[in-house]
């Protein structure tokens, strides 16, 4: 997806909330990208968290 804002990223520029991007490279491979970026950052995910945040922005994406 280089160079394409994803739907979060183009939420954040619509409704001009001060962001910043991290840049990452992950092995075409890898199962789960948004894992492994968080293993590199130090995240924690949790399953109910992700699927409470992505819905929290579909549905503003939506409005």
């Amino acid at each position: 997806m280089a160079g394409q804002a994803t739907p979060a990223i183009a939420l954040l520029v619509r409704q001009r909330i001060d962001h910043r991007e991290h840049t990452y490279s992950v092995d075409a491979d890898t199962a789960n990208c948004g894992a492994a970026v968080a293993d590199a950052r130090g995240v924690e995910l949790k399953p109910a968290d992700l699927i409470a945040l992505t819905d929290a922005i579909t549905a503003r994406i939506a409005a």
